[in-house]
């Protein structure tokens, strides 16, 4: 019984021929020169300082509206707070405590606070800090 050699038996070795590693030498040696031409023209420009800087002309005055924004900001900037809420969250093996954070403004003389809602909801505790740095317990009354 005579076997024929199957083509999946055979060991095939893959060998650079006489051309091929010539060719990955001066491939390799392109992307190199290309990669050295392009950083040191890059660093060549840092060095000399960049492109001129150019002119700056001068800003025109304010707008009447960026005025009445400045003045208003002026009149309003202390009445704006900062809100901290603490609220109890459910955790994957605990009750877990949740610091929601939020800004609002005193409405009146007597120190009642204005905000949105989803900054207080299901808020425990909440504390307000005034511009000054002033820190005050917070209660809910409507």
């Amino acid at each position: 019984m005579r076997t024929t050699p199957s083509r999946f038996n055979e060991s095939r070795h893959l060998r650079p021929g006489p051309m091929r590693s010539p060719l990955v030498f001066l491939a390799l040696g392109l992307i190199g020169g290309w990669l050295l031409a392009t950083t040191s023209a890059q660093i060549r420009s840092m060095v000399s300082g960049g492109p001129a800087p150019r002119a700056v002309t001068p800003r025109p005055g304010l707008t009447d509206a960026e005025l009445a924004d400045i003045r208003i900001f002026r009149e309003t900037h202390e009445s704006v707070v900062y809100i901290r809420a603490i609220a109890v969250q459910r955790g994957y093996f605990s009750m877990e405590e949740v610091e929601g954070t939020g800004s609002g403004f005193v409405w009146d003389t007597d120190g009642h606070i204005v905000t949105n809602f989803h900054v207080i909801k299901d808020a425990r505790t909440a504390d307000i800090v005034l511009s000054d740095g002033t820190t005050w317990p917070a209660r809910l009354v409507g």
